[in-house]
Parts: C-alpha cells; sequence; structure tokens
C-alpha cells in the first residue's frame, strides 16, 4: 500500500497486514559512500531481448570477488541527537527558502526563462530539501528512540507548514507559469520528462491555492499546514497506543504454542497482548476457539484512540472540504480524483455499484458455509458475527479445502522464504543484491542490502529490511523511500534508498520464525514497492519510483502477488523446517482451489472501506464518522456491526489515502491484466521481466500510467483477468 502526506512527496508506502523477516544472498564488507552511477535514460527505450546477469547469480553468490566487494553505503545518517535535527531540519528549510527567494526575484526583471533557470532550479531546491527531510520521516516512524522520534515530528510539522505555505506563494507560480508559457511554444525543447515535470509543479500551485487571490491563497496554505498536524497526530497516536488486553491461557485455546511462547505474561501469569502487534491480533482471529476472546480483541482493536482520532479526523474531513470549496471543486473528493485515473467520484462510486451485485451474491454463498460451520459448534447459531468470520474461514479452509495453516507454516522457514524470493526477483529483474555489513541502521534488528544491475554490474540502489515491533515504530507494513532517484548536476544519478517498516514477530533466540502463506504473499507485494522505489531511472525526484497516480501505485505490486500462487513457485519458496522437503503437489493444489473460498467477503470488505473513505469525502461537514460507518457496512455487509465503537480513528488510510482507498481496487484491474503477460511467458522469464522494468518500474510517471501500461501490454487494458481473480468469471 502506498501513503503520502506531502503536496509533492518522497514515495512511501504503507501495505497490508504480514510477518517475515530477512535473509541475504551474501555478506560484504562496505566502505562509506564514495562514487555514484551512470546517468540514466530519459525515456524507456524498447527491451532488448534479454537483459539478464552477465553471470548465473548462484554463480554471483559465491563468487569471492562478490564476497569482498567494497560497496559505499547510502549516503544518509540516522544516529543525529535531537538537538543535531532540530538544527539540520532549520538549515534545510532555510537553504530552501533562499533559493526559492532568488527564483521568485527573476519576476521582478525581464528576462528570457528557460527550463533550467526556473523549472530545473525549483525542482531541483525541493530535491536537495527532501533529501534531507525523507531520513527524518522515517526515523520518526522507525526509531527506537523517543526523543528523536519527537525531534523529527517536530521537524516534519515545519516541513509540512513550509511546503504548505511554498506551493500556495503567487510570485513563484507567476515565474514558472510566464516560463511554461514560452516553452510550451518551442515542444522541441522539451523531453518527455520535462514536460511532466512542468505540468506537476504547475498543478500543485493551482490546486494548492497560488491562483487565488492573495487573502484566499493565504487561507489555503494555512489550512494545508493544520491538515499536515492533524495528520501527524492522528498517526503518531496510533504509533505510540499501548493498548492490551489480557488472557488465561483457556481463552486463548486455538492459538499456535510457538506465537505464545513469544507473548509477554504479567504476574498473574495472563497473557499480554498488545494491540498494536498485529501477528498476535491476526492468530488469535484465526486460531481462537473461544469467541468471547475473540469479540473482547476485536472491540479492543477496533476501537484504538476512539475519542482522541475521532475528533481529529472530523475535524480534518471539515478542513478538507472547506479547502475544496475555496479552490472550487464541489467536494474534497472532486479535488482529489482530478488528478487520478479514475477522474470523478461519480466514476468511483460507478466502479464499486457495477461490482457489489456479484460480489454480494458470491459473499452470501460464502456466509452460509461459515455459518454452517459455526452451527456444528453452537447449534441455535443465526448469523456470523464480526469476530467470526475469520476463524471459520480459517476452519472453511481446513475442513473443505484440507488447508491447515498452522500446518502449512512450517513449510515457510523465515530465512528461506526470503532468500527465495530474492533469487525470483533477482532473476525476473535482472538485478542481484547484497547484504553490506554492518548495516550502521537505526537499530541492530534492521539490515542493509545493496542492488546491482545484473547485466552491467553497475550499483543501482540500496534497502533496509526493519521487520521487527518496537515501542513506538510505525504499526503495520511499509516501504519507506526516503532517498529518491534523480539525476545529479554532475550527470551522475543518485541512487535511491528504501526500507521496509514492518511488524513481523521475532523469533526466539534458537528458533526458525515460520510464516503463514498470507504473510509470503505480502512480503511478494511489498517488496515489490521497494523495486519501483529503487529501479526507478526517472531523472527528476519529483517523477521517480512510486510518485505516480495513486490509482495505479499498488498495480506494479499487486501484480506480482501472483506468483507465490504458481505451483513451481510455491515448490521453491517452500522447504520445511524439519525435512526440507517442497509443498507435496496435492496440498498446492488444495491450496490454489481455496483461494478465493472467501473472495466475495473479502473483496466486498475492501468495497466497504473505498465506499467510506469516498462517502466521508463527499458529504457536506459536518460527518459524523461513526454513525455513518455503521450506517455504511449495515448496508454493504451482512455481518452485523458492532455497536458503541468508533473503527474509523484507528482508519490510517483516511489521512494519506484520503479519498483514494478504492485505488486498491481500481488498481487491481491493471494488475491481474498485467500479470497476463507472464501467465503466456512464465513467471521466471528475464525478457517479460525486463520489459516489466522497462516500462512499469524504471518510469516513474514521466509517461501516464494508461501509456505505460499499454506499452507493457502491447496492448490497451481489459478487464477480464480481474474479474478471474475476484472469481467472478
Amino acid at each position: 500500500m502506498h501513503r503520502s502526506n506531502k503536496t509533492r512527496s518522497f514515495s512511501r508506502c504503507i501495505g497490508l497486514l504480514i510477518t517475515a523477516l530477512l535473509f541475504s544472498p551474501l555478506a560484504v564488507v562496505a566502505n562509506p559512500p564514495t562514487t555514484r552511477p551512470t546517468t540514466p535514460t530519459a525515456s524507456p527505450k524498447k527491451p532488448r531481448s534479454a537483459a539478464v546477469p552477465s553471470a548465473p547469480l548462484a554463480q554471483i553468490a559465491q563468487s569471492p570477488a562478490a564476497i569482498f566487494l567494497k560497496i559505499p553505503y547510502p549516503a544518509v545518517r540516522y544516529d543525529r541527537t535531537p538537538a543535531q535535527i532540530a538544527e539540520l531540519c532549520q538549515r534545510t528549510l532555510t537553504r530552501t527558502q533562499d533559493a526559492m527567494q532568488r527564483l521568485a526575484a527573476r519576476s521582478l526583471r525581464q528576462t528570457t526563462e528557460s527550463f533550467h533557470t526556473t523549472f530545473l532550479v525549483f525542482e531541483q531546491a525541493l530535491a536537495q530539501m527532501e533529501d534531507a527531510i525523507g531520513p527524518i520521516y522515517l526515523l520518526k516512524s522507525a526509531s527506537p528512540d523517543a526523543a528523536q522520534r519527537k525531534a523529527c515530528q517536530s521537524c516534519l510539522q515545519q516541513y509540512f507548514a513550509f511546503q504548505s505555505r511554498l506551493f500556495a506563494r503567487t510570485d513563484l507560480y507567476q515565474v514558472l507559469k510566464r516560463a511554461a508559457d514560452a516553452l510550451y511554444a518551442h515542444p522541441a525543447l522539451l523531453s518527455q520528462a520535462d514536460r511532466q515535470l512542468m505540468r506537476k509543479h504547475l498543478r500543485a500551485f493551482v490546486r494548492n491555492g497560488a491562483a487565488l487571490p492573495p487573502e484566499k491563497s493565504k487561507q489555503a496554505a494555512q489550512i494545508n499546514a493544520q491538515l499536515s498536524r492533524l495528520s501527524m497526530r492522528f498517526l503518531s497516536n496510533l504509533s505510540e497506543d499501548k493498548t492490551q488486553v489480557t488472557f488465561t491461557r483457556d481463552e486463548l485455546k486455538g492459538m499456535p504454542d510457538a506465537l505464545l511462547a513469544t507473548m509477554k505474561r504479567g504476574k498473574d501469569g495472563r497473557y499480554q497482548m498488545s494491540m498494536r502487534v498485529t501477528a498476535h491480533y491476526l492468530a488469535l482471529m484465526q486460531n481462537g476457539q473461544v469467541p468471547a476472546a475473540r469479540q473482547r480483541a476485536m472491540i479492543a482493536r477496533l476501537d484504538l484512540q476512539a475519542e482522541a482520532n475521532t475528533k481529529i479526523l472530523e475535524q480534518m474531513l471539515a478542513l478538507r472540504q472547506r479547502f475544496a470549496h475555496l479552490l472550487g471543486y464541489k467536494t474534497f473528493a472532486h479535488y482529489v480524483l482530478e488528478e487520478r485515473m479514475a477522474k470523478t467520484p461519480k466514476q468511483v462510486f460507478d466502479f464499486l455499484e457495477q461490482l457489489r451485485p456479484q460480489l454480494r451474491k458470491k459473499m452470501d454463498a460464502e456466509l452460509a458455509l461459515l455459518l454452517a460451520l459455526k452451527q456444528k459448534d453452537l447449534p441455535n447459531a443465526q448469523r456470523i458475527e464480526p469476530w467470526d468470520w475469520r476463524y471459520y474461514s480459517n476452519q472453511l479452509k481446513k475442513t473443505r479445502y484440507s488447508v491447515d495453516n498452522e500446518a502449512i507454516r512450517r513449510y515457510f522457514p523465515m530465512d528461506h522464504v526470503i532468500r527465495t524470493v530474492f533469487s525470483i526477483y533477482e532473476t525476473l529483474l535482472g538485478v542481484y543484491f547484497t547484504e553490506i555489513t554492518p548495516a550502521r541502521a537505526w537499530h541492530p534488528d534492521v539490515r542493509l542490502y545493496a542492488v546491482h544491475d545484473g547485466e552491467k554490474g553497475r550499483l543501482v540502489s540500496h534497502f533496509y529490511l526493519d521487520l521487527f515491533p518496537r515501542p513506538g515504530k510505525y504499526t503495520h507494513f511499509a516501504a519507506f523511500g526516503f532517498l529518491g532517484g534523480r539525476r545529479l548536476p554532475d550527470g551522475s544519478y543518485q541512487t535511491p534508498v528504501s526500507s521496509v517498516v514492518g511488524n513481523w514477530q521475532k523469533p526466539l533466540p534458537g528458533k526458525q520464525s515460520l510464516l503463514s502463506h498470507d504473510e509470503v504473499e505480502t512480503f511478494f507485494h511489498e517488496f515489490g514497492h521497494i523495486m519501483h522505489q529503487t529501479l526507478t531511472r526517472a531523472p527528476y525526484n519529483s517523477i521517480a519510483g512510486t510518485s505516480v497516480k495513486r490509482d495505479f501505485v499498488e498495480a506494479p505490486s499487486q501484480m506480482l502477488e501472483n506468483w507465490v500462487w504458481e505451483p513451481a513457485i510455491l515448490k521453491k519458496l517452500s522447504k520445511h523446517v524439519d525435512t526440507g522437503r517442497p509443498l507435496p503437489d496435492a496440498t498446492i493444489q488444495q491450496m490454489i482451489r481455496s483461494k478465493r473460498a472467501i473472495s466475495g467477503l473479502f473483496w466486498t470488505r475492501q468495497m466497504f472501506f473505498a465506499t467510506i473513505d469516498m462517502l466521508y469525502h463527499t458529504r457536506p461537514a459536518p460527518v459524523d464518522t461513526a454513525a455513518l460507518w455503521h450506517q455504511t457496512i449495515q448496508s454493504i455487509m451482512p455481518v452485523k456491526s458492532i455497536p458503541n465503537i468508533r473503527p474509523a480513528a484507528g482508519f490510517g488510510h483516511l489521512t494519506g489515502y484520503a479519498a483514494g482507498y478504492y485505488g486498491y481496487l481500481w488498481s487491481k484491474v491493471y494488475a491481474q491484466d498485467m500479470y497476463t503477460v507472464f501467465e503466456k511467458a512464465g513467471n521466471l522469464d528475464p525478457i517479460a521481466g525486463r520489459r516489466y522494468r522497462t516500462w512499469i518500474l524504471e518510469p516513474g510517471s514521466t509517461y501516464e500510467p494508461l501509456t505505460l501500461i499499454q506499452n507493457f501490454l502491447g496492448r490497451p487494458p481489459m478487464f477480464d483477468a480481474f474479474y478471474r481473480e475476484l472469481g467472478l468469471k
């Protein structure tokens, strides 16, 4: 999943729930950064017949030259004190302000403007600012030090306020608009990337109020700054939440012993379950045999920060509507969607409504099966409760499809899975990964990897893996792109840096961490975001990596989820923790059969989240978020809503994904269509993989999403594969 709180931002993604860890094909000792990679091309070229490593990856991994290769570290520091962070923040914003003042001064002179003296100057100043601020955003979400996190949050508040004022400045807008008017008269002087950059910056100014009269422009900047502060408070409240629910051993009947061993216990012997640790919560909801225990956990989880965050959310919704009206839009959703593939709220509602009756029919049949299973335990049961569906879905897989998730978990030891995932991506994308030790990161558990091009051997990027929960850490799973790729003034290319930030259960000493198949699938997805961020070759930071339309950003990673449902890939990924054997063919076939066992329920829930998000951003303020949530869930889901809770208070997507949650379903259309290329060519076909890297991963938003998709597919996109994936065809 992808999210951003900035008008133009360093890329970062939030993903679905997972639990896995890290492994590297090889480890080397690195020295400080001294070199930069070569200059990229400005736009994709047609792929060559193949682009694969010049030597087999196994050979590279075993090569003594590779083992002793000195690879530079990322040019990023994580050890700054709170005072140093404050000083860096102030220095960065002052430097950027000075650069903008010099640019704005051009409006006082009647000079001939060029792309290099206007847009490029503006872009470089922004990119340098984000190079400094990006790691601060990461540390705000991942630092183990509370004082450092607090300093980062203070800096980010200043940064967001600065950005709000910056993009509302009429003088800067006039300089860039005057230059654009002259440049558009000579289109041959501009590359495709130049044109995209110009359009993006001009639209950002207009959409932040720079074209408004001065008083209204000032109001727009103030609202933007308020929204940034509220958004950060909303997310901080969740990441710092300390809610726990305690259980006796009997109440946790059915929970895997290995997982119980990782949970803290109080002096009274009761198990203490933090509502921030998703692995524990999901294990209870899927395996816990005591309905009352599942109910207590779900109510606590869905009511996190209910009082504080409900107030914040309703303030944000009102401010967003005020902002939209100020700029002349009917609603905030109209404002957001103007720059998305969907274009209008009507298009989104029509898209969701088109799916609704087909999904409802499938979901009703699925719930009937789940109720029949429940009635074996409780003969008088009349319905599936909200805390039942995960448990009985798991039971359905066991009884109808002979799929035991806990037994299957033993086939996915963490180290083997991560090593195999790396190998698959290496083969597919023509790259190789090398671990750099020591990582010199923000926590001892974090590991660092370099990405090299397999054909040319050049350093392409770096990424980190930070996958264990800590107090104050970001509570879900995300790919944070905090140092963007871009062409530097000397012609070299800045190597991007990203990090996976997750909350997987840390293995006990001497034990292997065992992953569920769901966790393996989500690892494929999130690592796909890392590749999108780090394999970019776009020349400008503002259009590089995952800086694409929000309703397209999930498609590249959603496509890669398909790999973990292919028998040959499952054979590679699996290795029984005791015997070393892969999954049996019969088990694989049963897993594949069970894939769509509750797809109607799953996708209807996604449709609900998309719908409530759109309703929140199309209704006039004030919005009673709790009442609208319960009203909407009753109209879409036959499962009874839990009264007296406020789930929207924990729905973090309502900050960065405002009026954008529909994008998960929307982008799935393109994801499944793109996957048809690999269905024909083969999941490890390097030619198809190179084409995917060239047309989907490398360009960023140099081209519009539909252009990228059509160039990759060789035809316009179609819905057929999407309907098949949802189990509707």
